[in-house]
C-alpha cells in the first residue's frame, strides 16, 4: 500500500475528532465551549436591588498529613478547597424576580479570567451566557484554606481563602448540579482539505 502524507493526516483527524467527542470533566473550564448549556431543576430566587444570585459552594479536603511531635501525640495538616458561582442578570430591579425550573441557559463560549485580589490571588472565571436575554454570565471562583488539628481535634484554621484555584469542566458540572444539569455541545467538524501531493 502506498503511503501518502494525504493517508496520514486524514488517520490523524479521525482520530483527533473521535477523542473530541468524549469530553473531559478535568479539562480547563476555558474549553467549555460554545452551546454549553445549563438546565435548572429548580427555580432561581433574584432577590429585588440586585443583579446576581449565589449558587450554592462545594467544598472538599484534601489528603492530610500527620506531624508526629512525639510521646504518640501529633497534629494533622490538610486544605480545604472551595468551589463557587455566581449568576448576573442584565440588570437589577426593585422587583424580586425568579428563574423557573426547566430554564435553559445556553453559554456563549466567551470565557475571561481576572485576579480579584492581588494578596489571595483569587481568580474569577467568567463564562458569558447567549441566552436567556435576562442573564448575563456566570463568574466563578475557587480558593483555599490550610487547617490544623490536634490529636484530630480543635481545627483551627492557619491561613486563607488563598489562590489560585481554577475550576475544570468537571468542578463546574459539579457546582451545577445543585441547581440543574450541565450539558456540553457537540464538537463542531473540522473541514480538512489536502493536496494529494503532501505538503
Amino acid at each position: 500500500m502506498k503511503f501518502t502524507y494525504l493517508a496520514l493526516f486524514n488517520c490523524l483527524a479521525t482520530a483527533l475528532l473521535a477523542y473530541g467527542n468524549e469530553p473531559s470533566d478535568s479539562q480547563a473550564l476555558g474549553g467549555i465551549g460554545k452551546g454549553a448549556a445549563i438546565t435548572l431543576s429548580k427555580e432561581i430566587l433574584v432577590p429585588a436591588n440586585q443583579e446576581w444570585v449565589d449558587l450554592p459552594t462545594r467544598s472538599y479536603w484534601g489528603p492530610k498529613t500527620r506531624i508526629p511531635i512525639g510521646y504518640g501525640m501529633y497534629f494533622e495538616e490538610w486544605i480545604q478547597y472551595t468551589h463557587t458561582c455566581r449568576l448576573y442578570l442584565q440588570d437589577q430591579s426593585v422587583d424580586r424576580r425568579v428563574l423557573p425550573a426547566g430554564t435553559e441557559i445556553l453559554l456563549n463560549g466567551e470565557y475571561t479570567e481576572e485576579e480579584q485580589d492581588p494578596q489571595s490571588h483569587v481568580i474569577v472565571q467568567g463564562l458569558m451566557v447567549s441566552s436567556p436575554q435576562s442573564v448575563r454570565a456566570f463568574a466563578c471562583g475557587g480558593y483555599s484554606e490550610r487547617y490544623r488539628s490536634f490529636l484530630g481535634e480543635r481545627t483551627q484554621r492557619l491561613s486563607g481563602p488563598h489562590g489560585p484555584v481554577l475550576l475544570t469542566i468537571g468542578d463546574f458540572r459539579n457546582l451545577m448540579s445543585g441547581i440543574g444539569t450541565l450539558v456540553l455541545s457537540a464538537p463542531v467538524p473540522i473541514s480538512l482539505t489536502f493536496s494529494q501531493s503532501g505538503f
